[in-house]
Order: structure tokens, then C-alpha cells, then sequence
């Protein structure tokens, strides 16, 4: 399943089937006909990175930000050693935005930067409306052990890099908001169903519930999804709430 996830709702908004033969690469454009992407940022991961996907955005009226990968020739590798050559001459001479944040806590400390410059002209003549290119560097410290992620995107919006950097970590929760609450929430992993199209099927209720269940959080409901599950099956009250709250 490629599923479209709304990140300041926390809802599912569609999704699309891949085929046996086939990958999400022909299933994306199908998502973005059933939803509306005006005027909406659209991140996909690196896999959704093409050319046609990006000018199918921009001509639906949305943005897209995509994260890089090996999987466009030399444009990830291309971006990191721009990226590279501007810290080596301490971004003397260069136009960009940047960030900082600082987070600690369990015994961790994070930093995350990120930097934006505007694209180039050679990059905006293959990608549709380019606007700017974005580097995050991420940082770890956790009982004296040090981690650097170093994460490239490109992007069609004219965001500055505070909303940019936002949207990055909005796209990065998608993994704990939905994935995660799938997988734990609807144990989706064990699944086993197999016959014909019950799998399919299966998976559609799972999200639908899910949804439902998701929404009742505006309704000062904040247990888990899991909790949320076992309260409606033994409660007919909150069953009819959760109904009730999404009609």
C-alpha cells in the first residue's frame, strides 16, 4: 500500500495498491489524482524522487520535497559535494539560510542543522519549479558515543528553512504517527491473510479504524491506538463515540 498522510491532522487521507509487478513508483501518481494537493506540500521519500512525479505535483498547484538517494544518476551525489565544497570554504561567498536545534533528554543530546540555498539554474531545467536545495546534518550523543547523519532534499516550494526544517521532521514522524501505529495499534505485521483480496481488504478497514480512531484525540481522548481498540470492544459508549465523533 502507498498511503497519502495528512501530518497536521495525523489522518490518512488515501491510498493506493501497488501491483505484483510493479513498485510505488506507477502507484504515487494514482494517490495524487484521489487527493487534493493544491497549495499542499507533498514529501515523499527517496523512492518517489522522479521527474514526472515532481511535475505532476506542481501541476496538481501542490509543492513536493524530496529526500535524495542514488536512485536519480548523479543528483544526490551532485547536491552532497556542493554541499561539501560551501562548509569546506565556510559558505564565504554563498547566498543560504540556516537553522540550529538543540534537544536533550534520556541521556541523549541532539542537534540537528540545516542549511538551504536556492537551486541552481542546470537542476531547474530538469526538475519541475525547483526552488531550493536543503541539507540536514543530525547529530548524536548518547553515553559518549557520537553519530552524524548527513541528509539531503530538494524542494519546488519557497519556504524559508525554519518552515523547511519543520517539514522535514513532520515527514520524519510519519514512520512513529502512522507506520508504528499500524503495525503495534493493528498488528499488521502478523497478519497472514492471504486469499484473493482479503489482505487488501483488510488493510482498507485497518486505516479506516484507524482514522476513526485518530480522531477522537480532538475529543481529549489520548490513549493509545491499541487502548483506543480495547475500550471501544468493551465499552458500546466510546464505540459510539468514536462512530459519532466522525460523522
Amino acid at each position: 500500500m502507498v498511503s497519502a498522510w495528512a501530518t497536521d491532522r495525523g489522518i490518512l487521507l488515501g491510498q493506493v495498491k501497488t501491483n505484483v509487478k510493479s513498485n510505488e513508483i506507477t502507484a504515487i501518481p494514482k494517490l495524487l489524482d484521489l487527493i487534493n494537493v493544491k497549495n499542499c506540500l507533498i514529501s515523499i521519500d527517496a523512492i518517489g524522487c522522479q521527474v514526472d512525479i515532481a511535475k505532476k505535483i506542481t501541476d496538481l498547484g501542490g509543492d513536493y520535497l524530496f529526500s535524495l538517494k542514488g536512485n536519480q544518476g548523479t543528483l544526490r551525489d551532485d547536491v552532497e559535494h556542493f554541499f561539501q565544497d560551501m562548509i569546506a570554504m565556510n559558505w564565504k561567498g554563498f547566498n543560504y539560510e540556516y537553522i540550529e536545534s538543540l534537544e536533550k533528554g534520556h541521556g541523549r543530546i541532539d542537534s540537528r542543522k540545516v542549511y538551504l540555498v536556492k537551486a541552481d539554474p542546470e537542476i531547474k531545467e530538469k526538475w519541475a519549479k525547483i526552488e531550493s536545495l536543503v541539507l540536514v546534518i543530525s547529530s548524536r550523543e548518547n553515553k559518549g558515543k557520537e553519530s552524524v547523519e548527513y541528509r539531503y532534499y530538494i524542494s519546488s516550494s519557497p519556504m524559508k528553512v525554519d518552515e523547511m526544517s519543520l517539514a522535514i521532521r513532520r515527514h520524519l514522524s510519519i514512520e512513529n504517527g502512522f507506520h508504528w501505529s499500524i503495525d503495534v495499534g493493528f498488528r499488521e505485521d502478523c497478519q497472514v491473510a492471504q486469499l484473493g483480496n482479503l489482505s487488501g481488504n483488510l488493510a482498507v478497514l485497518c486505516r479506516i479504524a484507524f482514522n476513526y480512531l485518530k480522531q477522537i484525540d480532538q475529543a481529549g481522548c489520548q490513549l493509545s491506538i491499541e487502548n483506543k481498540r480495547l475500550k471501544a470492544a468493551m465499552s458500546t459508549d466510546f464505540l459510539e463515540m468514536v462512530l459519532m465523533f466522525n460523522t
